[in-house]
């Protein structure tokens, strides 16, 4: 429960900043949604060293503001 914690904190914190772009998905349960795309994203392969970069490179992949845009149009 504190490292989803943590995950959600790194998230909102950096969700406004200017590298890259991702989305908060707005759920009542986006905290659980959001840690369990970071545990699938890791899955497979080595997250950096650092924890905050490994949270950004899953939050602009699973939920890149491109994809975001794209459903917004179609």
């Amino acid at each position: 429960m504190i490292v989803q914690g943590y995950v959600l904190g790194v998230v909102d914190a950096l969700k406004h900043q200017s590298e890259g772009c991702f989305t908060l998905p707005y759920q009542a349960d986006a905290d659980r949604l959001i840690f369990q795309a970071y545990l699938e994203y890791w899955q497979e392969q080595v997250p950096p060293a650092s924890s905050v970069d490994a949270i950004v490179e899953m939050m602009r992949t699973r939920f890149s503001c491109d994809a975001t845009s794209a459903l917004d149009k179609g």
